[in-house]
């Protein structure tokens, strides 16, 4: 029979966070970076309910502060199965390949942090100022930890076992200007062919995403996308350039194109 003082899988204080009651046994179930641990304590082992209960919650102690919840700094720093490089940092390309922006953003409490410098203006330098600023932005991550959705007792008791993150790993030369005194980059969404009227467009990432063929003509606009993934960046291209003539033909039919 169910307990009227231990309701199971409700919220409850922080002292039985991850631990629940199921049937003639108390559980803690937890998981820490990817792996799931689980303990039971069966009254008939401890002598009683009561028993039972301390000894989880001392285990559970044990295996927190053992394991401490991974600091969102560190999180950040993983690489991603979907990404190349240095994580938070992404190269905007023209249409050639060429690079223009190196770009660093990081979420930090909510909020994106988003900081871009010009090939053009900083040659080399670009990349490292990008490393620089997301040094900087990582920083700004220091005290948190990933605590789900943990509030109030529970989330505090979680905080206190957070322990210090990994060092940065990022080799930043000691001359670089402070990236904090750099003016941000403007960067364009459109990456142009040299083909008038069609262009790349980017995902959030700075990752060409399609290629578009656009005509204004009379007040109406005629505008196709066509995607990258789906057709490949050299076909998704002739795609746009031709329904780009295309729309050119049907312009001059309506007045003046551009």
């Amino acid at each position: 029979m169910r307990s009227k003082a231990w309701p199971d899988r409700r919220p409850k204080s922080a002292q039985d966070y991850g631990v629940y009651r199921q049937g003639d046994r108390i559980v803690v179930d937890l998981t820490r970076r990817g792996k799931r641990h689980r303990k039971a304590f069966m009254f008939s082992t401890h002598g009683g309910e009561r028993q039972a209960l301390r000894a989880a919650r001392a285990w559970r102690d044990e295996l927190i502060a053992a394991l401490p919840p991974q600091p969102r700094r560190d999180a950040a720093q993983r690489p991603r199965r979907d990404s190349k490089g240095i994580p938070g940092i992404f190269c905007r390309r023209d249409a050639s390949g060429k690079p223009l922006l190196w770009t660093a953003h990081t979420l930090v409490a909510g909020k994106l942090l988003q900081k871009s410098f010009s090939v053009g203006r900083y040659g080399r330098q670009a990349r490292q100022m990008a490393m620089a600023e997301r040094v900087r932005q990582l920083e700004l991550m220091r005290d948190t930890v990933f605590l789900g959705a943990l509030k109030g007792d529970a989330a505090a008791l979680v905080q206190r076992h957070q322990g210090e993150p990994s060092p940065i790993a990022l080799d930043i030369p000691a001359d670089l200007p402070d990236p904090s005194d750099v003016p941000t980059e403007m960067s364009n969404k459109r990456i142009k062919t040299g083909f008038a009227g069609v262009g790349c467009l980017l995902d959030r990432e700075g990752r060409p995403r399609a290629w578009v063929a656009r005509t204004r003509a009379g007040g109406v606009e005629q505008r196709k996308l066509f995607s990258i993934r789906k057709y490949g960046d050299d076909q998704a291209l002739q795609l746009a350039i031709t329904e780009r003539k295309r729309q050119l033909r049907r312009s001059r039919q309506l007045g003046t194109g551009r």
